[in-house]
């Protein structure tokens, strides 16, 4: 899911790149993964939006935990409480320009 970090509302039309894979937020601020096969090799999870600072996650998997790493990137906004993850879903929390 993906926020207006300031207004907390859902953003619609939010592009959603993983690995190879792309997605759009829909009008709740969710996105499906409905082509994905297999396992995704790439667990980089990149989000962006125009008039908005773009947004970059690695998700690395520890037996049953993950780990969610995010690192200072030029392109990307490194800022605190850019997400959160609430009953499995990971909030992204994007902040405008």
């Amino acid at each position: 899911m993906v926020i207006d970090r300031t207004t907390k509302k859902p953003l619609d039309s939010v592009e959603i790149q993983i690995g190879p894979y792309d997605f759009v937020t829909d009008s709740t601020g969710f996105y499906h993964m409905r082509r994905v096969t297999g396992d995704l090799t790439e667990r980089t999870i990149k989000v962006t939006k125009h008039g908005y600072q773009n947004f970059k996650l690695t998700l690395e998997f520890d037996d049953d935990q993950i780990i969610y790493k995010q690192k200072a990137d030029s392109n990307y906004n490194f800022s605190k409480n850019a997400f959160s993850v609430m009953n499995d879903t990971l909030i992204v929390h994007l902040e405008t320009e």
